[in-house]
């Protein structure tokens, strides 16, 4: 179930991408944006920051992906495809009314 006072607790379904933490790190550096909560010690500060986070994450998602060696186009294919599978074609709904 989800959090009662969670922002997502109304939020509908959604999927929590995961990867390993070294994997995060190389994706992090690979971009010039700052990351003020990271700038020391940036592996042990992720990983507190995920030990914090991970209660809530899982009672907030419908789905966990590791999207470790995964592009973003297979992540997207694979989120797409698991919608029918769980009885929401509101996606397809959006996707067709967006073409128009």
């Amino acid at each position: 179930g989800r959090l009662p006072d969670s922002p997502a607790a109304n939020a509908g379904d959604s999927t929590r991408p995961d990867a390993p933490t070294e994997l995060l790190v190389a994706r992090l550096q690979a971009h010039d944006e700052e990351r003020p909560l990271l700038a020391a010690g940036m592996v042990e500060r992720l990983e507190a920051l995920r030990t914090a986070r991970e209660t809530l994450y899982a009672e907030v998602a419908d789905m966990h992906m590791n999207t470790a060696e995964r592009s973003v186009e297979e992540i997207a294919q694979e989120i797409r495809a698991m919608q029918p599978a769980h009885g929401h074609d509101r996606y397809a709904q959006k996707s067709s009314a967006t073409e128009r």
